[in-house]
């Protein structure tokens, strides 16, 4: 592919690696500002400027970073291109507005706290919308935050519902004649007190209502909830927030319930309360200040984070074209350090920026169904271009295969050359039959090589003319790509042109011209490459083969051709292999651009008009809650998310109103399917509405529970009898309390119970509730308010939960963050008594 468009493909400028002058003066630019002495650097430098930069405080450093980035000169290009400069731009401006918006969300919530009224109705832990706002801040689109915030509240609801029933199981386990004497003991200790109502509080916390009882029933509900909700962190790691506020409702109900001796349902709403002000002022917020949309979001990232690294390879693999490779006589050090290493080290700088891209496409696609957007391309059209964009990244990686051919033949007649060089007695080898093989290999090396070059047979060589025959087609790669890019951004931005402006769609019309000329141009460049420049590799062999039948000439026809007095030409085909499999690299390259932009092209001409695209159905949410294991949060980067024995078929909610209309017809959707052959999630979405689904809820349930309780061995033969089924059944069941999510929810549930413990005995109840309120700030808040305090172990409680992991590596790094964000804390802001 070639370094540059054509200047009317995006006008931009690069580097034009057309001979190894240009590429030798730009690579000596690099080095000489790499080079240049710190002192004598300019402040605007941006080098410099990253230093100073980084002497700040982490509190400045963050938002200054997010504000005003700054780019690190590549040592690809002297002068960045346009299309890199634009997606920096379009970055910064991205994270400017996210960082907006999450500003004033987080400064609308510190207002509450400072105002006397909201802070009454808030409570003593009116900070937790705080805490919540750092969990999951603004930052996401809209329908995908407010996916986040019903899925919190959701857990929240769970945990109430559940504390409130260990709340009643409690009241009907304790003993009536023993509460009603505590009641009395206390009313008697607090009749002379100057304030009944405080002393009553402090009579409350140190435990004079405690009940053996009904602490009892508190604690099994306490580790059951704990460990349903470890149990959901560790199979649906999607629902993580779900599970995780879930839990802190149980934590507060089963931390203050043991205290009361008559029902105080309204606990919880001590955290729901805060965490319902912050959602309600980031839902607002969202939609509000700077809106985005799933797909808005997902169509910048396939433009700057695989297609722009996409073209910067493309870029570099120019530039490896047009740099000669080391001479087969360098050792390894000059190997090492010749530019040609150098640029090929920049191939995996390349390869982690379009691996992170594609990752996060992945993941996007799938959150992309579940919303309600404008637009010209659908959530399903994106679906439909993941083979190709997989296509395309996976053929740019290929481009480099030839350099890294040569680099290890270079390594080894590099470490032919330093063998030689060395004593006989300090060769690698034991033994003079080892000694000669490798002496006769070694010779033979070197003749080849010298037989290569006498007769302009080498890479560097051959290289030159695949430089010079593939320019076309890689110039028309780069000017496809560029359109593209174009053309993505220009229908991103011409959503709502039917309502501000016509000058967007006007843009977008021309940009699809653009790319439908471009593309034509690949096709005519690329068909011209494959019947003629490409065989201008085979010039310099001509006289090996015979023109008739294409075959290898045997050496006598050769001699006989030649002449007696002829010198003889050995044939020394390594060279010509690695740079005509490096053709077919260009070649197939190619036509994963074209295939790219033809489908973009045939998109573009089949949505002339943005449109609402409504949510695929609750199917698509069914099959995201229902994927179990730990892969469940993430991408598969192999299968993209889906099953690779998915069945097509079409389901009739995945349609918009349009092409409900008639307007289109709605491509088909992969269905992940079960041990049956269907996903029992499908089966519950199709039957029909009224009380017949209680039926088919009943079964989904069943179906779920018993494909977990039955994983047996699949050559296993059926049971017979009612034994073997218990037996089947049950040895189901005793390997199930051995997996890996089972036993990080019992060690879930285990922590939990036992940091409870201390605030349901007498001698420690009081402990724990008083340590909270140390510090002189917290004790003014707490007298500002009339609820109670909050417990100091239910915030450990909330701490160990959150700290757990399901697996060792991610404990570890889990430690690691939270003593580094800890330890200066707790210096800094140490409690005044």
């Amino acid at each position: 592919m070639g370094p540059s468009a054509s200047p009317a493909a995006d006008g931009e400028k690069h580097l034009s690696p057309t001979s190894s002058d240009t590429t030798e003066a730009a690579a000596g630019a690099v080095d000489a500002r790499k080079q240049q002495p710190k002192s004598k650097r300019s402040i605007f430098d941006p080098r410099r400027r990253n230093a100073l930069r980084g002497k700040l405080p982490t509190v400045i450093k963050g938002p200054l970073n997010a504000l005003f980035p700054l780019a690190v000169p590549s040592a690809l290009y002297d002068t960045p291109p346009a299309f890199v400069l634009e997606a920096n731009s379009r970055s910064r401006w991205r994270n400017r507005k996210t960082f907006v918006r999450i500003a004033i969300v987080f400064l609308a919530n510190v207002v509450l706290l400072v105002d006397q009224t909201t802070l009454r109705v808030l409570g003593k832990v009116a900070f937790f919308g705080l805490i919540v706002a750092c969990l999951i801040p603004p930052m996401f689109p809209v329908q995908l935050f407010i996916i986040a915030a019903f899925a919190l509240t959701f857990g929240m609801a769970l945990g109430w519902a559940w504390g409130c029933a260990a709340m009643a199981a409690a009241l009907r386990a304790r003993d009536l004649v023993l509460t009603a004497s505590q009641v009395m003991t206390v009313k008697g200790s607090i009749s002379s007190a100057t304030n009944p109502e405080e002393a009553y509080t402090k009579r409350l916390f140190e435990g004079a209502f405690l009940d053996w009882k009904s602490s009892l029933v508190f604690g099994v509900f306490l580790f059951v909830g704990s460990f349903g909700m470890g149990l959901l962190r560790a199979k649906v790691p999607i629902l993580l927030v779900t599970s995780l506020f879930g839990s802190i409702i149980i934590d507060v109900m089963t931390a203050y319930g043991p205290l009361f001796p008559n029902q105080n349902y309204t606990l919880s709403t001590m955290f729901m309360v805060p965490t319902a002000c912050y959602l309600a002022i980031a839902i607002a917020g969202t939609i509000i200040i700077f809106p985005q949309t799933v797909s808005h979001a997902l169509t910048e990232g396939l433009v700057d984070r695989i297609i722009s690294p996409v073209r910067q390879r493309a870029d570099l693999h120019a530039k490896i074209l047009a740099t000669p490779p080391p001479s087969d006589d360098d050792d390894a050090a000059a190997v090492k350090s010749h530019r040609w290493s150098t640029l090929g080290e920049m191939w995996i700088a390349t390869q982690e920026a379009i691996s992170s891209g594609l990752e996060l496409l992945m993941i996007a696609l799938p959150l992309s169904e579940l919303e309600l957007s404008m637009g010209q391309l659908s959530a399903k059209d994106y679906r439909s271009l993941v083979e190709p964009i997989r296509e395309l990244v996976t053929r740019s990686i290929s481009l480099a295969s030839f350099w890294s051919t040569i680099s290890v033949r270079l390594s080894h007649t590099s470490a032919d050359g330093d063998e030689a060089k060395r004593a006989p007695g300090q060769r690698t080898g034991a033994g003079p039959e080892r000694e000669y093989a490798s002496k006769a290999n070694r010779e033979l090396r070197r003749k080849l090589r010298e037989t290569e070059r006498q007769q302009g047979h080498d890479s560097a060589t051959l290289l030159a003319l695949l430089n010079d025959a593939s320019t076309e087609v890689r110039h028309a790669d780069d000017a496809a790509l560029a359109a593209l890019s174009q053309w993505l951004i220009a229908q991103n931005d011409a959503r709502w042109a039917w309502i501000f402006s016509s000058k967007a769609r006007h843009a977008e019309e021309l940009s699809l011209a653009e790319l439908d000329e471009k593309v034509q141009h690949l096709e005519s460049a690329l068909l011209s490459y494959r019947q003629e420049h490409r065989l201008r590799l085979l010039e310099p062999f001509r006289e090996f083969f015979d023109p008739e039948t294409g075959r290898a000439l045997p050496l006598a026809e050769r001699r006989r051709r030649a002449g007696p007095d002829a010198p003889i030409r050995l044939f020394a085909p390594e060279s010509l292999i690695t740079v005509l499999a490096a053709s077919d690299d260009v070649t197939t390259y190619s036509e994963s651009v074209l295939d790219l932009a033809r489908k973009f092209l045939d998109l573009g001409h089949r949505r002339r008009k943005s449109r609402l695209w409504l949510p695929t159905g609750l199917r698509r949410i069914g099959h995201l809650l229902t994927r179990r294991g730990h892969h469940a949060s993430g991408a598969d980067l192999i299968n993209g998310s889906e099953n690779p024995d998915a069945v097509e078929e079409p389901e009739a909610d995945d349609v918009s109103p349009q092409e409900a209309a008639g307007n289109g017809a709605a491509p088909a959707k992969s269905q992940s399917e079960g041990r049956n052959g269907r996903n029992a999630f499908d089966e519950l979405m199709k039957t029909p509405s009224g009380f017949s689904w209680l039926p088919h809820v009943l079964a989904f349930i069943s179906t779920y529970v018993l494909s977990i309780l039955s994983d047996y061995s699949p050559d296993a033969r059926p049971p017979r009898n009612v034994l073997q089924r218990f037996g089947r059944y049950g040895y189901g069941f005793i390997r199930w309390w051995a997996t890996p999510d089972v036993i990080f929810a019992l060690k879930y549930a285990a922590a939990t119970l036992v940091i409870w413990l201390p605030q349901v005995f007498k001698s420690t109840a009081w402990l724990a509730y008083t340590e909270k309120v140390r510090s002189r700030a917290l004790k003014l808040l707490w007298k500002s308010s009339d609820s109670f305090p909050a417990a100091q172990l239910v915030w450990a409680q909330i701490t160990a939960q959150t700290f757990m992991a399901p697996y060792a590596g991610d404990q570890i790094l889990a430690t690691i963050e939270r003593v580094i964000a800890t330890g200066p804390n707790r210096v800094r802001f140490s409690p005044v008594d």
